[in-house]
């Protein structure tokens, strides 16, 4: 039995950069939700995150529409990714997504705002499972990715949302 739609995400390229289970399960939940996977190395500099989502489109024969960035602190790479992304995405007149998936209690709000432009939505999970848990969490993470990749969550912009709890409220229990 399937857990996802098949064509929740209609064959769009995921660049996937960063490492943990929490990234793992989103990677997996957006290939079964019709995402082709390709990984990115994490970088704090553009022009090589610009050749990773190049190579990444070329080995697909696809362009790439999402990013998934698991930066565990290296926010520098994320602001290269996300630079590397946009131009990509104005160069071919696309639109995409960009996900950070983060601990929990990470103040991505700058990092949304920085992320995010015309052609570019950027949303933030943030959780206790970013580097691991139950199976059942790591599902619902991955499946929460997939949900903000979609065209579903198409005009959710800017959103910082947790698994189990909202675990984006700094400073709050």
């Amino acid at each position: 039995m399937s857990r996802t739609v098949p064509s929740w995400l209609d064959d769009p390229v995921c660049v996937v950069v960063g490492h943990g289970d929490g990234v793992e399960a989103a990677a997996h939940e957006l290939a079964a939700a019709g995402a082709t996977i390709a990984r990115g190395p994490i970088t704090s500099d553009p022009a090589a995150a610009l050749g990773a989502i190049e190579a990444a489109e070329k080995a697909a024969r696809d362009p790439v529409t999402i990013v998934l960035h698991a930066s565990g602190g290296q926010d520098v790479a994320a602001t290269a990714y996300g630079k590397a992304f946009t131009v990509y995405l104005e160069n071919r007149e696309l639109n995409g997504a960009f996900l950070l998936l983060e601990p929990a209690g990470t103040d991505v709000r700058q990092a949304l705002v920085e992320l995010s432009g015309p052609r570019l939505r950027a949303n933030a999970i943030a959780t206790n499972y970013a580097y691991g848990g139950p199976l059942k969490k790591l599902r619902a993470l991955g499946a929460l990715a997939a949900y903000l990749a979609s065209d579903y969550a198409a005009y959710v912009y800017g959103a910082c949302l947790g698994v189990d709890r909202s675990d984006c409220q700094q400073g709050h229990p």
